[in-house]
């Protein structure tokens, strides 16, 4: 049993410090529950938008024409210097999420280890992880909100295409976390950059809209003709790629957050229902001392 100094004052204390924790965690679990679900319909909607992108692209693979404009975001190259895109949160009481992201990230800058490594962080949480890690930080973007505007996608795009055309990153991965169910968030990583044509996203899933090494028909006819087409269309797909993956992480975000919400207000059940066994029983104790002492003082 839980023995604390003060006696039955300190128990009441702490059991009502601990009913209003309760009350503060149920309230957060239920906010997290109503932001999480309109999380999950922003994730069917970019999917559906990232699965347009993904057809027309592969359609334009299939033509056989190679971009030219944009044949630098093309092209592989020896890794010196690559950049990591990581999508935390802005607040905690979200249980291992950030972590596991920044974990991740770590994880995959191990794999280039004569590399040098950047991070552009989207989440107040990402930006102190690696700033007290001492990893190079870029722009960073906070208080983005729960509605992640898509002009947040097509500037990051716009960052990021620069950096690889100028050479001054030579890979790019967006690191997110993967929504199955309020109590399942995966950390993953997609690559970004370099891609090449009849490859787009081959591996990753955002929005895919065909069985994988499955070609589809042609569907359309371009002008002036599909190089000119691609080269308009490739920024599009990275920010496809990176919204799909933003609002991921964020209905990753408000899944743990349930969760870990849910776990905290089962603990403070369980601390409330202990205390308050210890209160009864001081309580027993201290009505049984005085009846000793009453009845003895009768019989003295």
């Amino acid at each position: 049993m839980i023995a604390l100094p003060g006696g039955i004052r300190e128990l009441r204390r702490r059991i009502r410090a601990i009913e209003g924790t309760k009350q503060l965690t149920q309230a957060m679990k239920m906010i997290a529950t109503a932001r999480l679900g309109a999380a999950r319909q922003r994730i069917t909607a970019a999917s559906a938008y990232a699965s347009a992108v993904r057809i027309v692209l592969a359609d334009l693979a299939a033509a056989g024409e190679t971009p030219r404009a944009l044949a630098s975001l093309l092209a592989a190259r020896e890794v010196r210097r690559d950049l990591y895109v990581v999508f935390a949160s802005d607040r905690g009481l979200c249980g291992s999420f950030n972590h596991n992201l920044v974990h991740l990230a770590l994880g995959a800058m191990d794999d280039h280890p004569g590399a040098s490594h950047c991070v552009l962080p989207v989440g107040r949480r990402g930006l102190r992880y690696f700033r007290r890690l001492g990893v190079e930080l870029l722009k960073g973007y906070t208080s983005v909100g729960d509605d992640i505007p898509y002009s947040l996608a097509r500037a990051i795009a716009s960052e990021v295409c620069q950096l690889y055309s100028s050479g001054q990153v030579d890979a790019v991965a967006a690191v997110y976390g993967e929504f199955v169910n309020p109590l399942v968030q995966r950390p993953r990583l997609l690559r970004l950059l370099p891609l090449s044509p009849g490859q787009w996203g081959e591996d990753s899933d955002p929005g895919r809209a065909w069985p994988r090494n499955e070609t589809p028909k042609r569907l359309y006819s371009y002008e002036p003709n599909p190089a000119a087409v691609i080269d308009r269309l490739m920024p599009r797909f990275i920010a496809a790629q990176i919204y799909w993956a933003a609002v991921q992480s964020k209905a990753s975000e408000h899944g743990a957050r349930v969760t870990a919400m849910e776990t905290a207000t089962e603990n403070a059940d369980d601390m409330l229902h202990r205390l308050t066994l210890s209160l009864h029983r001081a309580r027993q104790t201290r009505i049984t001392t005085e009846l000793a002492e009453i009845v003895s003082g009768a019989v003295d």
